[in-house]
């Protein structure tokens, strides 16, 4: 066994002893909610691990290693966007977590509108997470097969082995116990090849000798696309179900405002590592025949043997915690749905977990084209958005029009994605926020007319 495969199993069999040790004796409200009693920089280091995925320094790398840095700008933007929008959102959906005991985007659904908005919700939110369960594990079973030449079928079944095993075992806590682990392995990776890839060169001539046109956000496909995707991903984050449930998992509603608003500058400091050793590849390396492997590249080149494995091990363990997330967060949703208060246990919240976690990687065989696929996910995540910043903000904002402005954007998604494809969230998210808007101010007038 080479020395890189072999750091990656002492990795992972470390990160399995830390959840059998961490999650002994858990009981329903652990399990989901971590008993309502994340710290301060427990839930700093989850949120900018589950935000700065292996998937965002992969791509983000590979593509201007390509020439185009526009992914890399993009994901500067949309991860500062997203942490504002939580951090903006946090109080009142820990509040709210708190008070009514609920655990989830669902739950909030239903406490803050009625059963009906609660049904299409959970419907709306188990569809989301199949589809971004989907695209991770293909992402990481791809990196897996291409890059540590495993073979492609028995990459996935490791992939979702490692993946369910987390899950099943801690539940949220611990998916953020290990958010906390990688975090560190991740900033420690990141950013000694950033400071080693700096001091290697002369960066001011790095910098003259690269096209203006590969450092230029906008050169890829316009100032619009790039505006509109930023916005558009930045958005999509408000109806994550794994960010609001460990919202609701935070001590105090202070602790989850603050910890995304901490979460900004490191966010900004490890995009901006990334960015730059994406210019670095671009202006050192030739060749490859697959732009994905430029960050494994950029690691044996400039890193310690040894450092090597730990760095390849911190990209596809940050992968499989993304998953961890969307299993508890969906599991979540289908055990509180379905299993009635009389038979309620962890036990059965794990066997739903694992049950859940493996239909999500059917995905990937029904989806053979993962870029279709993610931008399937955005269009589809955007949708609610509207309906619940003004849920959230508004007290006119009232179930009908919460409900109708869902249900309709998404059977419209539905319906014209097979003919229209990726241009799709053209209509759809247009389509979201008037219908939204339109209904709550009928909504607001109606009211006010009684």
């Amino acid at each position: 066994m080479n020395l890189i495969l072999l750091t990656i199993v002492i990795y992972l069999v470390i990160l399995f002893s830390i959840v059998l040790y961490f999650c002994r004796n858990q009981n329903l409200e652990s399990y989901f909610v971590n008993k309502r009693s994340t710290s301060l920089w427990f839930m700093v280091c989850s949120n900018v691990a589950t935000l700065v995925g292996a998937g965002a320094v992969v791509t983000s790398i590979g593509e201007t290693y390509k020439g185009f840095t526009a992914l890399a700008w993009v994901n500067v933007t949309t991860f500062v966007l997203a942490v504002v929008l939580l951090g903006y959102m946090a109080p009142k959906i820990r509040q709210l977590g708190s008070k009514y005991n609920i655990s989830t985007i669902v739950d909030y659904f239903e406490v803050r509108f009625d059963k009906k908005n609660r049904i299409v919700m959970a419907i709306y939110q188990l569809m989301l997470l199949t589809v971004w369960i989907g695209l991770q594990a293909m992402a990481v079973t791809i990196l897996l097969s291409q890059v540590l030449n495993i073979p492609y079928v028995e990459a996935l079944f490791v992939v979702m082995a490692v993946c369910l095993l987390y899950s099943m075992i801690g539940g949220i806590k611990a998916d953020i116990i290990l958010d906390f682990v990688q975090f560190w392995v991740m900033l420690v990776v990141y950013l000694t090849m950033a400071v080693i890839a700096y001091l290697s060169v002369d960066v001011v001539q790095m910098v003259k000798d690269t096209p203006a046109e590969v450092l230029n956000p906008s050169s890829f496909k316009g100032t619009a696309w790039f505006v509109i995707a930023s916005l558009m991903l930045g958005f999509s984050y408000v109806s994550s179900a794994p960010h609001w449930q460990k919202i609701m998992s935070a001590q105090s509603s202070s602790v989850a405002r603050k910890s995304f608003f901490y979460s900004a500058p490191i966010v900004l400091v490890l995009t901006a590592a990334v960015m730059f050793l994406g210019i670095y590849a671009y202006n050192t390396l030739s060749g490859l025949d697959n732009s994905d492997k430029a960050v494994f590249v950029l690691m044996e080149n400039i890193l310690p043997r040894w450092f090597v494995g730990l760095g390849f091990a911190a990209i596809i363990a940050t992968v499989t915690s993304s998953l961890d997330s969307m299993f508890v967060a969906g599991s979540t949703i289908i055990y509180k749905e379905f299993v009635s208060n009389k038979n309620k246990s962890v036990a059965k919240a794990r066997l739903i977990t694992l049950a859940f976690g493996s239909f999500g990687v059917l995905i990937t065989l029904i989806f053979p084209q993962m870029v279709d696929l993610g931008i399937f996910y955005i269009a589809l995540a955007i949708l609610p958005v509207t309906a619940i910043l003004l849920g959230i903000t508004s007290k006119n904002f009232g179930s009908n029009a919460s409900f109708y402005s869902i249900l309709v954007s998404i059977l419209a998604l539905l319906v014209l994605y097979p003919f229209v494809g990726a241009k799709t969230f053209l209509v759809t998210t247009p389509l979201s926020i008037v219908l939204t808007l339109v209904l709550f101010f009928i909504g607001k007038m109606v009211r006010k007319h009684r």
